[in-house]
C-alpha cells in the first residue's frame, strides 16, 4: 500500500474523528460554528475556521495537496477535488418558508503550489470511463447552501453547508473563506414540508437527548409543549411489529419492558410479506397519536424472519419482510428496516424512532433472542463481576483479495474504539489488530470466539469475520453476552449466524451477541467509517440507546459527505447507509459500563384498589439511600395470557414511573379516579448503573373484612379488666 493511497483515507478518518481523539475530547466540541441570533425572523450562524491541515501527496509522479479541517466533512465526487465542507443541522420554524443569505467576512487567496487531491474511488464512477478529471472553474461553485427542510419527530430541520476552501484552476489559487455568516430567513413563501403537530404532550426524552446533540440549536425543541415541566409518565414507548405467530413468545420481554416503565404497543403485520402494507400500518399507528396531540412511540422493534439470504439457507418461517431500499449488493434479499422508521414528514427518509429487529421466525430463534435480552437487561449474571468490566475492540483485513475492500482506516477506527472503551472505564480491554490478509477469519475468529466464551459487555469492531459465515462454531452456551457494534462489508452472514446461535441456539442454549449492528454488501469505506464511529459515539459516549444510536448515526452521515452515486449507480451514499447498515436487537438496550449496583427497596406488601399514595424507599447494599433510581409501579390488571388473541390489544394496565430523591424515597400519588384492577402490582427499580430490582404488592378488595379481623384496643377510661364494658 503506497503512501498516496493511504493519505486519502487518513484525511477522511481525521475529518470524521479528530475532535473525538482522546480523553475528554472524545466528546464533540462544536468550535467551528455558532448561533449568533435566533428569533421570529430567522436564525443567524457564523462559521469560523482558524485551523486547516494539509500535506503533499505524490501520485504517479505528480504532487497533489490533501486538505482537511479536523472534525469536519469532505466533498467526495468522482474526479473532483477533495475539499473540506462544514455542515450543521439547524431547527427552523415549523411552517414558514426558508431561504439562505450569506456573507464572507474574511477571504484570502493563496497561490496553489500543487492542485488538490482528486477523489478517484472507482465505486463512485457515475458515467463513462472517459470522465474529465479535475475542474475548469471555481470548485465548489458555492460558498454556502441550504437543504430543503426535513422532519424528525416534529422538529423541522435544514442542513446548512459551507465551503471554507475553494479551488480556482484558472488562476491556480486556493480561496480561503475564513469567516462565513449565514442567515436562515423566514419568508411568506408556501413552506416545504411543514410540521402538522409541532407541540405535543409526553415528548420523547430519548429524542430530546438525540436532537440536542444532532442540531446546533436542538435545545429549542419542546419548549412550547404544554407539559414540558411535568414528568413523562413513561421512560419510553415501544411499538412492536410482529408476525402473528411470534407474539406469544414475546410476552416475557414485553412484560419486562412494561414493568420497568415503558409503554408497549403491539401491532400484528396484516401482510407480513408486503413491506408497503406493514409500513402503512406503522405510520397509521404513529399518526393516531399525533392526531391526539401526543408524542408517538419512540422505539420500533420488528419481529419476524427474513427470507433466505444469498447462499445461506436460513429456513425462513414466520417472516416479516423489510423494505427493499437501495443496496450495494443486488443479489441480497430485502433488508431495509431503517425505512420502516421514516414516518413523519413529506416522504423524507429520516427516522423518527430508534429501530431494531429480532430476525426470529421460530420458537427456537425467538427463545434465544428473548432469553439473551432478559439476561442482559433484566437479570444479568451478578455472580461473575468480571464480564461487566470486559470489552473488546478489533479489526480484520478482509476482502475477496489482499488489495480489495481493505483500507488502513479499518484499523485506525478501532484504535479510536479502544480509547472510547478506556474513557468509559472498562478495566479489562482486549485489543486485536492484524494487517495481514485473513479473508476467512482464521486468525481473528478464534480470538473473538474466546472472548464470547469468557463473557463481555461490549464488542467494538471493524471485521467481516467469515469464520462464522456458515455457522456459529466454537461458541459455548453462556449467560453473558456482548452488545456488538460492528460495521464491515458482507457482515450479514456473521450477524445472522451469531445472533441466532446457529445451528443449535435456543432458549435452552443461549449464546452469541445480545444485539448487533452490521453491514451488507460492498459499501464505501469512508461512509462506513463515519456511520460506525457515529454509532459508537452515540451509544458509548452520548449514552443513547442502541436503536437511537443506530438511527442517529445513519442520519448524521450527511454531515460528513454530500450525496453521490455509488456502486455503478445502484445506490448513493445516503441510501446505501440507510439500506445496508442494520441493527438486530432491542432498540432500547444500553451497555453496562462496569458492574451494576445492587439495590433493595421497602414498600407496602398490601394495598387496596382505592390506595392514593405509595412510598418506596431505595437503599444500597450498606443501607445508604439511593438517589436517582428509576422506580416503576405497574398494575397489569386482568391481562390475558400471551397466547390469547386479546393480549395484543389489551391496554387496561396502569403504569407510573418516578425517580428516587436524596433520601431514597420515591412517592407515587394517584388520581382519585384510579381504580386498580387485578390482585397484584409490581415495583421495579432500574437505572443506568443499577441491577434491576423486582418486587410485588398485593391488591386487596375485601378491605372491610381485613380491617375488622385485625385490630387492637387501648382502654383509656374503664375498670381495666381487658373487656369491653358499657361506658368505657
Amino acid at each position: 500500500m503506497t503512501r498516496p493511497f493511504l493519505s486519502v483515507f487518513i484525511v477522511l478518518l481525521v475529518a470524521i474523528s479528530y475532535s473525538t481523539a482522546v480523553g475528554s475530547d472524545l466528546l464533540r466540541v462544536d468550535d467551528h460554528a455558532s448561533i449568533l441570533s435566533s428569533g421570529a425572523s430567522g436564525v443567524n450562524l457564523e462559521f469560523s475556521i482558524d485551523f486547516i491541515e494539509s500535506e503533499s501527496v505524490l501520485i504517479d509522479g505528480e504532487d497533489f495537496k490533501a486538505i482537511r479541517i479536523p472534525g469536519e466533512g469532505a466533498l467526495l465526487k468522482y474526479g473532483k477535488p477533495i475539499l473540506p465542507m462544514v455542515c450543521r443541522f439547524v431547527v427552523v420554524h415549523p411552517d414558514m418558508g426558508v431561504a439562505l443569505d450569506f456573507s464572507v467576512g474574511s477571504r484570502r487567496r493563496e497561490r496553489a503550489e500543487s492542485p488538490p487531491k482528486l477523489y478517484l474511488e472507482e465505486g463512485a464512477i457515475t458515467g463513462p470511463q472517459n470522465i474529465d478529471l479535475g475542474v475548469k472553474e471555481i470548485f465548489p461553485p458555492h460558498v454556502a447552501e441550504i437543504s430543503e427542510p426535513f422532519i424528525i419527530r416534529g422538529a423541522r430541520i435544514v442542513k446548512v453547508t459551507t465551503y471554507p476552501i475553494q479551488y480556482d484552476p484558472v488562476n491556480d489559487e486556493y480561496i480561503h473563506n475564513e469567516q462565513i455568516r449565514t442567515s436562515i430567513v423566514y419568508t411568506d413563501e408556501e413552506p416545504i414540508n411543514p410540521v402538522e403537530v409541532p407541540t405535543r404532550r409526553n415528548r420523547s426524552q430519548v429524542f430530546l437527548k438525540f436532537i440536542r446533540d444532532y442540531a446546533i440549536n436542538g435545545d429549542i425543541v419542546g419548549r412550547d409543549d404544554p407539559d414540558r415541566d411535568e414528568t413523562n409518565p413513561y421512560l419510553g414507548h415501544y411499538l412492536i411489529v410482529t408476525h402473528e405467530n411470534c407474539l406469544e413468545y414475546l410476552g416475557e420481554f414485553i412484560e419486562w419492558k412494561r414493568k420497568s416503565g415503558y409503554k408497549v404497543d403491539i401491532l400484528i403485520a396484516a401482510e407480513p410479506t408486503n413491506a408497503n402494507t406493514t409500513w402503512d400500518q406503522i405510520r397509521d399507528r404513529y399518526n393516531e397519536y399525533l392526531n391526539q396531540g401526543t408524542d408517538p412511540f419512540d422505539y420500533l422493534l420488528i419481529v419476524g424472519d427474513l427470507d433466505n439470504l444469498e447462499r445461506l439457507d436460513v429456513d425462513g418461517q414466520w417472516m416479516l419482510i423489510p423494505p427493499v431500499g437501495r443496496s450495494t449488493w443486488p443479489l441480497d434479499n430485502p433488508h431495509g428496516d431503517y425505512y420502516f422508521g421514516c414516518l413523519n414528514g413529506n416522504n423524507d427518509q429520516y427516522a423518527d424512532v430508534g429501530i431494531g429487529r429480532w430476525p426470529s421466525g421460530s420458537v427456537e430463534r425467538l427463545g434465544i433472542a428473548s432469553g439473551r435480552t432478559m439476561l442482559y437487561e433484566a437479570t444479568p449474571n451478578m455472580e461473575d463481576e468480571e464480564w461487566f468490566e470486559r470489552a473488546a475492540s478489533f479489526s480484520q483485513h478482509w476482502g475477496n483479495g489482499p488489495t480489495t475492500a481493505w483500507h488502513i482506516t479499518i484499523h485506525t477506527n478501532v484504535r479510536w474504539g479502544e480509547e472510547v472503551l478506556k474513557y468509559c472505564g472498562y478495566d479489562d480491554i482486549r485489543f486485536f489488530e492484524r494487517y495481514q490478509y485473513d479473508q476467512m477469519g482464521q486468525v481473528i475468529g478464534p480470538w473473538v470466539r474466546d472472548i464470547y466464551n469468557e463473557g463481555a459487555s461490549v464488542f467494538l469492531g471493524r471485521a467481516e469475520n467469515y469464520f462464522w459465515r456458515y455457522n456459529f462454531n466454537g461458541v459455548n452456551e453462556n449467560t453473558r453476552f456482548p452488545i456488538r457494534l460492528v460495521a464491515s462489508g458482507h457482515g450479514e452472514w456473521n450477524a445472522w449466524n451469531s445472533f441466532m446461535g446457529l445451528p443449535d441456539g435456543s432458549a435452552e442454549n443461549l449464546k452469541g451477541p445480545v444485539a448487533t449492528t452490521f453491514g451488507w454488501g460492498t459499501p464505501p469505506t469512508a461512509l462506513w467509517s463515519a456511520v460506525w464511529m457515529e454509532t459508537v459515539r452515540n451509544v458509548m459516549l452520548q449514552d443513547m440507546s442502541l436503536g437511537w444510536g443506530f438511527s442517529g448515526a445513519i442520519m448524521a452521515v450527511e454531515r460528513y459527505f454530500p450525496n453521490e452515486n455509488w456502486a455503478n449507480n445502484r445506490t448513493n451514499y445516503y441510501d446505501c447507509v440507510r439500506t445496508d447498515y442494520n441493527c438486530y436487537g432491542d432498540p432500547g438496550i444500553q451497555p453496562w459500563f462496569g458492574m451494576p449496583r445492587r439495590v433493595e427497596a421497602t414498600f407496602p406488601e398490601l394495598i387496596t384498589s382505592e390506595t392514593r399514595m405509595i412510598e418506596v424507599n431505595v437503599t444500597g447494599q450498606n443501607d445508604e439511600p439511593i438517589q436517582g433510581a428509576l422506580v416503576s409501579f405497574y398494575v397489569p390488571g386482568d391481562i390475558p395470557d400471551f397466547d390469547n388473541e386479546n393480549y395484543r390489544d389489551y391496554d387496561d394496565m396502569f403504569m407510573m414511573t418516578t425517580i428516587s430523591h436524596e433520601d431514597g424515597n420515591a412517592i407515587f400519588v394517584f388520581d382519585e379516579d384510579i381504580d386498580f384492577d387485578g390482585d397484584e402490582a409490581f415495583i421495579t427499580i432500574t437505572g443506568r448503573d443499577i441491577c434491576p430490582f423486582f418486587g410485588d404488592v398485593g391488591i386487596e378488595r375485601n378491605i372491610s373484612s381485613v380491617e375488622l379481623a385485625d385490630y387492637s384496643l387501648t382502654e383509656i377510661d374503664g375498670n381495666e379488666n381487658d373487656e369491653i364494658n358499657p361506658g368505657e
